[in-house]
């Protein structure tokens, strides 16, 4: 009983200290960003950086494809060779070309989630350009880029995951189906999904402190750089979709126990 009052005790203890360095770390960084608003003009700070900008967006959506292509292609092949020449039973290979697949898939999903984002600031940063030729060349390889990442997302995500039916022919699902999250996930055993499981809770938990971290950071801009409310209308739609469509699984999950 002693030790447990003493660990509640520990817990409350680091608790209030968190809560007293966050609230002194908040106020310095409020006082410091109201004086550099009061006493820098920004506006001259970045005067050309959206020119600049909207020449270097597509410069790095053409990288980011290459890298993306190369990395994907790369961890592709090899994982398909290694099951090319499988014999069946050595676990040790396959693990390796399904550590390669698992890569692939993953780099393939962050990219095809930066083609969005980059596509989008490339628009916004693009209306900056006053010479209509440039303008149009900027936009039109801008476009061809987001795209060929569409294309290629899509066709290297499809191609890996019927490689690892290949390798586990008991998963079933095609990309292309637009219920193919619950079919591939209705075809992995029970390993399978309690990785799945456990990955999601801590997407959810990353997810929501990312959420509080962006309020926080949207709230300053709002108080000092008046940056609008829309950015934290979003950030708080995305935590409260989070929080809600968890706790609500968790809820139904619980009364089919």
């Amino acid at each position: 009983m002693k030790n447990n009052n003493e660990t509640k005790s520990n817990v409350k203890s680091k608790f209030i200290i968190i809560m007293v360095i966050c609230c002194l770390a908040g106020g310095i960084a409020g006082g410091l960003m109201g004086y550099l608003s009061e006493n820098i003009d920004l506006s001259s700070v970045f005067q050309n950086a959206d020119i600049y900008l909207a020449y270097i967006i597509p410069a790095i959506s053409i990288v980011l494809f290459v890298i993306a292509l190369c990395f994907c292609i790369s961890n592709y092949s090899k994982a398909k060779k290694i099951y090319s020449s499988w014999d069946g039973e050595n676990e040790e290979s396959i693990n390796i070309a399904e550590l390669s697949l698992n890569k692939c898939i993953t780099f393939n999903n962050i990219n095809f989630i930066l083609a969005f984002f980059l596509y989008g600031v490339g628009i916004y940063f693009d209306k900056y350009i006053d010479n209509k030729n440039i303008n149009l060349l900027i936009s039109s390889i801008i476009g061809i880029i987001f795209l060929a990442n569409l294309v290629f997302a899509i066709t290297m995500q499809r191609s890996a995951v019927e490689l690892a039916k290949k390798i586990s022919p008991e998963k079933k699902g095609d990309v292309l189906d637009f219920k193919f999250d619950k079919v591939w996930f209705s075809s992995l055993d029970e390993g399978e999904m309690l990785i799945q499981y456990k990955a999601a809770f801590k997407s959810y938990k990353y997810t929501t402190n990312a959420c509080a971290a962006l309020w926080l950071i949207c709230l300053m801009g709002e108080l000092f750089f008046n940056i609008g409310l829309a950015p934290m209308v979003f950030v708080s739609f995305i935590w409260l979709l989070s929080t809600i469509v968890y706790q609500v699984n968790v809820i139904k999950l619980e009364n089919k126990r």
